[in-house]
């Protein structure tokens, strides 16, 4: 298990090459939503979203982390990150 702590480390990341070596396919996703009073606090990784329903329509409490996107590419690289046949 990685510790969540160290996931921006140089070892975090040269793990990360290693394991697409194995398996370039695999991959996991996840959403977190936090209510505190009237505030909603939202983060997802991967490809999933996070939506609220309200007044019968939906709203989007994500963003997309496609890397076809050019702010996401642009986000991960900066962030000392990589793209891999198109994935993040």
């Amino acid at each position: 298990m990685i510790d969540a702590t160290k996931a921006n480390t140089k070892e975090t990341r040269e793990l990360a090459r290693e394991l697409a070596k194995c398996r370039p396919d695999a991959g996991c996703t996840a959403n977190i939503c936090l209510i505190v009073g009237n505030d909603i606090y939202c983060a997802n990784v991967g490809d999933s979203r996070s939506c609220i329903a309200e007044d019968g329509s939906q709203k989007s409490l994500s963003e997309d982390h496609k890397p076809t996107l050019r702010r996401e590419k642009e986000r991960v690289e900066a962030a000392g990150g990589f793209i891999i046949r198109g994935r993040l």
